[in-house]
C-alpha cells in the first residue's frame, strides 16, 4: 500500500514540469490540437446532417427537384447536381437493393436474375424526369459515397417503395431508416403474390 501512495505522489508534476505545460509553446501545440478536432467534428456533424445550419448534403439535396440524367441500376441513378469534382451527383435509393447486373467484361447472363428488368423499370419511371429527393439526417450517404435518398416523381409516388411492391427489388435490412418496417411488409406482400423476384418457377 505504501508503495502505491509512493508512486503515486511520484506523478504529480514537478515545478519544472509545471512551467513547461504552461509555457507559450504547449499552450498554442494544445490550442492547434484542440481546434482541428473541433473542426474534424463539425465536419463529419454536417456531413451526417447534424450541423448547426442546413448545409452540407441536407441544404444542397433535401426536398428539393432535380433532372435525372441516367440510371446505373435497379436503385442506383445520377441527377444534374455537382458534387464535389464530378459533374452529377450519384443517388442510391434509401432501403431497396437491387439485383445486381453483369459487369462491363461479363456477358450479360452474368447478372442476378431481374437485374436488368429493374434497371429498366426505374429507368421508365425516372430517367429524364424532374424527382424530388428526400434525406434522412441520421445517415446521408452510403458506403461508396452516394447520397441515400427517397426517391419520388410529380405524381408523388415514391419509386423506392414502388419498386418493392412490384417485387423487382428486395428490402435492404443493413441499416435502419424511417420506413423500414413499412419496407418489409410491403416485401411480404409482393412474396405472398408471387410477383417479380418472387416469382415461383414452375420448371
Amino acid at each position: 500500500m505504501t508503495k502505491r501512495r509512493s508512486a503515486t505522489r511520484s506523478r504529480k508534476l514537478t515545478p519544472a514540469q509545471a512551467l513547461r505545460w504552461l509555457s507559450p509553446r504547449s499552450r498554442r501545440r494544445r490550442s492547434l490540437i484542440l481546434l482541428a478536432a473541433a473542426v474534424l467534428l463539425l465536419a463529419a456533424m454536417d456531413r451526417l446532417g447534424f450541423g448547426l445550419y442546413q448545409g452540407g448534403d441536407m441544404g444542397r439535396y433535401h426536398q428539393q427537384w432535380f433532372f435525372v440524367t441516367r440510371v446505373i441500376d435497379g436503385d442506383t441513378l445520377e441527377i444534374a447536381a455537382p458534387d464535389g469534382q464530378s459533374p452529377q451527383t450519384r443517388v442510391r435509393l434509401w432501403g431497396i437493393d437491387a439485383p445486381e447486373l453483369s459487369k462491363p467484361w461479363q456477358p450479360l447472363e452474368a447478372g442476378e436474375p431481374g437485374a436488368e428488368e429493374a434497371r429498366l423499370w426505374l429507368t421508365w419511371r425516372c430517367e429524364g424526369r424532374m424527382v424530388k429527393l428526400t434525406l434522412q439526417r441520421h445517415r446521408l450517404r452510403g458506403v461508396y459515397g452516394r447520397v441515400l435518398a427517397y426517391i419520388s416523381g410529380r405524381d408523388g409516388v415514391c419509386a423506392n417503395e414502388w419498386l418493392l411492391q412490384q417485387g423487382l427489388v428486395r428490402e435492404d435490412g443493413r441499416w435502419w431508416h424511417p420506413q423500414r418496417l413499412r419496407y418489409e411488409t410491403v416485401q411480404e406482400t409482393a412474396r405472398r403474390s408471387g410477383i417479380g423476384l418472387w416469382q415461383k418457377n414452375d420448371g
